[in-house]
């Protein structure tokens, strides 16, 4: 039967002796099918997502008749195939009501724009560090259907696969609150149909000079668009019953948007105060708010008034935001700033929403203005009470990431370092919810890190640092992340003179390089470390490190040498999971070379010291790398049912039992049960597809080939 010899051959060759526990590249498969007479034929391309991501707008916008028509003048005509679509940028003093403005005439086009509205909040001005176009990148393609695995690493990858989804589209790209036109030109579409509105504390002269962008400058309210503004808040019938101390206030204010609503919400919200209440509290005292067009002074006054207000627990907590270096945060970091109870601070963060002294952006998610942030910061100054916050808050985060990174990676290797007492509790208790702390945190941990290197927190950026480990569990576009937080952490250890964790940070280092194909740079983080250390552990995963370069671009001859030097380090460790590790490689990289008594060897040993783990995955593992052993030297019967006993464990991942399939089909295959080695394929294809494994299409025509030659015969 040469046909079927063939078909032998084929799966022999897929059969995949490599390490089923590496990152997984995940790039989604497209699974090919056959029709009604046996073609083989793609599947159609599934409708793009058409995304819808702007913030909600305010209900009582008031003004800007001008800008709103000059930025209808510039929409793009439908069908104009010529050139690029305009890009606008709206700049203007803090507080001018540029991202209001944005996203309110944002809603009013919207419909114009059949393929969708993308949003960002590139965070140019205020607490934390300006999003990187990579991160944005990342978001954007995300919502037009992109997996994360299919997000490319490189910048420039990005920016192409961006452009060309928005090539034939007519989409609105809002870009609120830019830093640089660096940071917004890898943003920019070139499709001539895509508007994009930018909205910037700078004029971003090099855009308009580069890229033909269209200045839109903002400027503070005249006399009746403010009037018209606060008495949209108050209601129309109360401003003009105190028409006289509105228009004090609009002065006072010095006819800048933000402190207006500030104020005007403030009456609003409560039935016992007054316009003229507001305006003789904002007088007392403040002279230089007589000067005419001084919008600083007028909003930092504002501030001062709603301050003021404040019961001496709530002030404390709103002047400690100022030292909060994340964009967003949660109760837990405010107690951790605070050193007080969690449920107290999460009721005197709920207060300062309620007097619009922070913004809840989200279920126990808040955020400052970066106004009220500044203004913050200075109130801690003053009260001299700032430092000690800082530290604890810093604290809080590296063990929070620590214990969350804990419980993601259960039973791995960790820093034994301590930050000593932590202010306030953990966030999470499940790994579901930790892997989501993580994730959601993302930001706050970088800055974070960040200011912790420059405070000189030695062992709160290690910590962090070593906390970074889940990053490749998410998309391409954060990989080099948790590589820029090694080289953080390598270096405050070494400064800090601590071998141990210079060694750990350098071993995971090593295995970051090789996750992005830096394979060079990997084997010298690994070798670097063998020169550095005695410790077992760390000299075992260095070996394993080196060995895995072979081992994953195919040369199993040239791996195993560094294996077998693991074995022995790995049980001076102790660690049974360790030498399982090493046994495991070493079966895989022996079948790989047709060694099948080698490698039976190996895998039964793994098989004995995962079951002493008792470690009952592992064991389902290592029972199909028995088989395959077995399946080398003819026994398929058995290697049939070691790989149905390994498909019955419970918690097993897609990727084991993909794998566990494939070895599978194999021997019914040679066994003649061609339609059972048709199914256990079909089945193994539709897990890698969930995976995003680009395997799962060829192991589907496999299966195609099985069934028709099945039938040919």
């Amino acid at each position: 039967m040469p046909e079927n010899a063939v078909l032998l051959s084929k799966l022999e060759l897929m059969t995949d002796f490599g390490e089923v526990h590496n990152e997984v590249d995940a790039v989604i498969g497209r699974v090919v099918q056959a029709d009604s007479i046996g073609r083989v034929v793609m599947p159609a391309p599934a409708t793009p997502p058409v995304p819808q991501q702007l913030p909600a707008r305010v209900r009582d916008f008031a003004g800007r008749r001008q800008e709103t028509a000059a930025l209808r003048r510039h929409l793009p005509e439908p069908g104009d195939g010529a050139g690029t679509g305009p890009v606008l940028v709206l700049h203007g003093t803090p507080g001018v009501g540029k991202s209001t403005l944005a996203v309110w005439w944002a809603h009013e086009v919207k419909y114009e724009f059949p393929d969708g509205v993308l949003f960002a909040d590139l965070r140019g001005f205020g607490p934390g560090s300006p999003a990187t176009p990579g991160t944005v990148l990342s978001g954007f393609l995300a919502a037009m259907g992109v997996p994360n695995a299919d997000v490319p690493a490189d910048i420039d990858a990005q920016t192409g696969l961006f452009r060309s989804l928005l090539a034939d589209r007519r989409t609105l790209v809002l870009l609120d609150n830019a830093a640089s036109a660096e940071q917004v030109r890898p943003l920019l579409p070139a499709a001539p149909e895509c508007l994009v509105l930018i909205t910037s504390r700078k004029t971003l002269r090099g855009l308009s000079v580069g890229n033909g962008a269209v200045d839109i400058p903002i400027g503070l309210f005249d006399t009746d668009e403010a009037f018209e503004l606060v008495a949209g808040i108050i209601g129309t019938e109360h401003a003009a019953r105190e028409r006289t101390s509105v228009e004090e206030l609009v002065e006072i204010c010095a006819r800048l948007p933000l402190a207006l609503r500030i104020a005007a919400t403030h009456v609003a919200s409560n039935r016992f105060v007054e316009v003229t209440d507001v305006v003789r509290e904002i007088r007392v005292g403040l002279g230089a708010l007589d000067r005419s067009g001084d919008e600083r002074s007028a909003i930092t006054q504002v501030f001062g008034w709603s301050y003021r207000q404040l019961s001496p627990p709530q002030a404390r907590v709103f002047r400690l935001l100022g030292s909060q270096p994340a964009v967003e945060f949660g109760p837990h970091a405010a107690a951790a700033l605070d050193g007080g109870g969690l449920d107290k601070v999460a009721g005197l963060l709920e207060k300062l929403a309620d007097e619009h002294l922070l913004d809840q952006v989200g279920r126990q998610r808040y955020r400052l203005h970066d106004l009220l942030h500044a203004y913050a910061a200075s109130r801690t100054a003053d009260e001299h009470d700032g430092p000690e916050a800082l530290t604890r808050l810093l604290t809080w985060y590296a063990w929070a990431a620590n214990k969350a990174d804990e419980i993601v990676f259960p039973g791995q290797a960790r820093l034994a370092i301590s930050v000593g007492r932590v202010a306030a509790p953990l966030p999470f208790t499940t790994r579901a919810d930790a892997l989501e702390w993580l994730t959601v945190e993302h930001a706050s941990l970088v800055a974070v890190r960040r200011l912790a290197v420059e405070q000189e927190l030695t062992a709160v950026v290690v910590l962090l640092a070593g906390a970074a480990r889940h990053l490749p569990l998410r998309g391409r576009s954060l990989w080099r992340d948790r590589l820029d937080a090694e080289h953080d952490g390598l270096r405050a250890a070494r400064s800090a003179g601590d071998a141990a964790a210079e060694a750990f940070l350098q071993v995971r280092r090593g295995n970051t390089y090789r996750i992005v194909g830096e394979y060079l740079a990997a084997n010298a983080d690994f070798r670097s470390v063998l020169e550095l250390t005695e410790d077992p552990e760390r000299r075992y995963e260095a070996l394993c490190g080196l060995g895995s370069d072979g081992r994953d671009r195919g040369r199993p001859a040239d791996a195993l040498p560094f294996y077998e030097a693991a074995l022995p380090v790995a049980r001076q460790t102790g660690d049974l999971l360790a030498e399982a590790t090493v046994v495991c490689n070493l079966g895989q990289l022996h079948a790989a070379l047709g060694r099948f008594d080698l490698a039976m060897t190996f895998s039964q040993q793994e098989l004995a010291l995962r079951a002493k783990a008792d470690d009952d995955i592992g064991v389902a593992y290592a029972q199909v790398n028995v088989a395959v052993a077995h399946q080398g030297l003819g026994n398929d019967t058995v290697a049939i049912e070691l790989c149905e006993r390994a498909l019955t464990v419970e918690g097993a991942s897609m990727a084991d039992r993909a794998t566990a399939l494939k070895v599978m089909a194999f021997s019914q295959a040679r066994t003649g049960r061609t339609s059972a080695a048709s199914r256990c394929l079909r089945e193994a294809a539709e897990l890698l597809t969930l995976l995003g494994d680009e395997r799962a299409a060829e192991l589907a025509e496999r299966a195609y080939e099985l069934e028709t030659g099945r039938a040919a015969g």
